[in-house]
């Protein structure tokens, strides 16, 4: 996992000027595949999850999860329609916050590192980054400015952060991520991040905490995935025939998609790290007639809880 990343960036940087070359409709066909493929399984295995973690036993717990998880991710489509520029805002805001969680759990300090993911591609490839945005929500061009000017910052912000817990290992990712970023452009620096460093790392801990192996878990993953690729496509496909640009369509569809599905995978794992609110999630979907008299179904709230992932450093 770690490796891969590691190798695949400095294998980018030193092909920059290749990659520099290839049509945009070929590097927007690759990532898309690319992110699709390796990247929304390790979201779609949230049903198993929540099932797991919170004790969804049974057909309409399940149901009334799903009908939560799905109108999460309605209301932040919503929201790209009705505000898109607030909207991009706050899916990078939150987007910020939840790639951070790949080094450290804490909130404030997740915030200082996923910054730093979300605001490097824009220090050299700003004008790209314009071009997403716009893709997005019709003109991108100060929010890319902003992420811009906030870069240094972040930067700044993430090198504190990873000197006062001497976190090595967070330095050599997050730098092997900055270089990737200042070389090639913004759609390939978050393929290879997404697919082979974060997707990875938050599977595995599923799939530690739900005791499955990778076989079990692609085919546990495969129909959600596959879901939310058709939705993707199908989104695409319709833009494209209103006029837009494919290129763009593609654009749209993949980042106003993952903006929507990671409002619920975000609320998700943050429950799930949380006995609070994990129990009271379950008193939500589990009304007390249905875990039985002793209010805890078949399993207990203990064992329930032992099922969420390992919280990070």
């Amino acid at each position: 996992m770690r490796r891969s990343f590691l190798a695949t960036s400095l294998a980018c940087v030193a092909a920059a000027a290749w990659l520099a070359r290839l049509p945009d409709a070929a590097v927007w066909a690759l990532t898309a595949v690319a992110v699709v493929a390796g990247g929304l399984p390790h979201g779609a295995l949230d049903t198993r999850l929540a099932r797991r973690t919170l004790g969804l036993d049974g057909a309409a717990p399940l149901v009334r999860f799903l009908a939560l998880y799905v109108a999460l991710a309605a209301a932040m489509a919503l929201f790209f329609v009705t505000t898109p520029v607030a909207a991009l805002v706050a899916f990078l805001t939150y987007a910020a916050v939840h790639f951070g969680r790949d080094w450290d759990a804490r909130l404030s300090a997740a915030a200082v590192l996923g910054a730093v993911v979300v605001t490097a591609p824009a220090v050299r490839f700003e004008a790209e980054v314009a071009a997403i945005f716009t893709a997005m929500t019709g003109d991108g061009t100060a929010v890319a400015a902003a992420l811009a000017a906030l870069a240094p910052f972040a930067a700044g912000g993430a090198l504190t952060v990873i000197l006062l817990r001497r976190d090595a290992a967070a330095g050599v990712e997050l730098g092997a991520y900055g270089m990737l970023a200042l070389a090639v452009r913004p759609e390939i620096a978050f393929a290879v991040y997404f697919v082979l460093l974060h997707s990875p790392r938050h599977t595995r801990e599923v799939c530690e905490a739900l005791r499955l192996s990778t076989t079990d878990a692609a085919r546990a993953a495969a129909p959600y995935a596959a879901a939310a690729a058709l939705a993707g496509c199908a989104a695409a496909a319709s833009w494209a025939g209103a006029g837009l640009a494919w290129d763009d369509a593609v654009a749209r569809a993949l980042f106003v998609g993952l903006a929507c599905l990671t409002v619920p995978h975000m609320t998700l794992e943050m429950v799930t790290e949380r006995p609070a609110l994990a129990s009271w999630a379950r008193r939500v979907l589990v009304p007390s007639v249905e875990r039985g008299e002793d209010g805890l179904g078949r399993r207990g709230t203990d064992e329930v809880m032992e099922a969420r992932p390992a919280t990070r450093r």
